[in-house]
């Protein structure tokens, strides 16, 4: 069997945390006494866009079963939850990137077949490539009490770590 997915997801209100008492464009706080002020809003969207090709080859009565699955996708999103503070809470329009389980291409397989005189071979591969990070410059750019800034020009997720192969 061969099948193919097509997959076209959308979702609004979403939670992500926004800091009220962020300083204004005057420099001052909305309460001067008080530090970094989560709210939790739900204004996020999210948005999947992927193509999943899946195969099955299956014989019973030798007992042997094959699959696979490989999916070529992009997965965007205005948050990383509902705790993850924006790092410029007048421009949530920048907060729109990568999401954490944005990887573009995935691979699983399962063979399971026998081998004779009561053993068989069951393997199963996985591999992914590189999800995305937040990359920050570790300080408090904006003055907001809060230390997720990104350097000019880098937004949300845009780095990448190593892609992922387990056997």
């Amino acid at each position: 069997r061969v099948g193919t997915t097509l997959i076209h997801r959308r979702g609004s209100n979403l939670l992500r945390g926004v800091n009220v008492n962020a300083p204004g464009a005057d420099g001052l706080r909305p309460d001067p006494l008080s530090g970094a002020v989560a709210e939790i809003q739900s204004t996020a969207r999210s948005s999947v866009d992927a193509v999943s090709i899946n195969l099955n080859y299956a014989r019973p009565q030798q007992r042997i079963f094959v699959a696979a699955n490989y999916t070529v996708g992009r997965s965007t999103d205005e948050t990383d939850g509902p705790f993850g503070l924006a790092a410029d809470s007048d421009n949530l329009v920048a907060e729109r990137g990568p999401s954490l389980t944005d990887a573009h291409h995935r691979f699983m397989s399962l063979v399971n077949v026998p081998l004779g005189k009561r053993f068989r071979l069951a393997t199963s591969l996985r591999a992914q490539s590189a999800l995305p990070y937040n990359i920050t410059t570790g300080h408090d750019d904006n003055g907001d009490t809060v230390s997720n800034d990104r350097p000019d020009g880098v937004t949300r997720n845009t780095g990448r770590g190593s892609a992922l192969v387990d056997l």
